[in-house]
């Protein structure tokens, strides 16, 4: 649900949701792909859908700016296992990463 979402979003091109790590707790995190995608447009636009759907919100987006960012495999789909584990760590992440291709609900700041 929430990838056919974030795929309305005005810019973006292709998404994958996966869960991430924060202070234990798990959280959905969005990658997007799509040129000049702004990732706090993104989180609020999907959020505010999300919530009229009744679905949990997501708590990061982060815009990808290459193939490590949104990997692929041969298929063409994206490896969630890889992101999966890239976020295992939302604070360390969050923190090296934060700006214009990274954005977070308040609580992760």
């Amino acid at each position: 649900m929430e990838e056919l979402i974030l795929n309305e979003v005005p810019g973006v091109e292709d998404c994958t949701v996966v869960a991430g790590r924060h202070e234990g707790e798990e959280v959905a995190v969005a990658v997007v792909t799509g040129d000049g995608v702004d990732a706090e447009k993104v989180l609020f636009a999907a959020n505010e859908a999300l919530r009229a759907h009744g679905k949990p919100e997501l708590s990061v987006v982060e815009v990808a700016t290459g193939d490590e960012d949104f990997p692929l495999g041969v298929t063409g789909k994206s490896l969630k296992r890889y992101l999966r584990d890239k976020y295992r760590d939302l604070a360390v992440h969050v923190r090296d990463r934060r700006g214009r291709n990274l954005a977070t609900i308040d609580a992760l700041a």
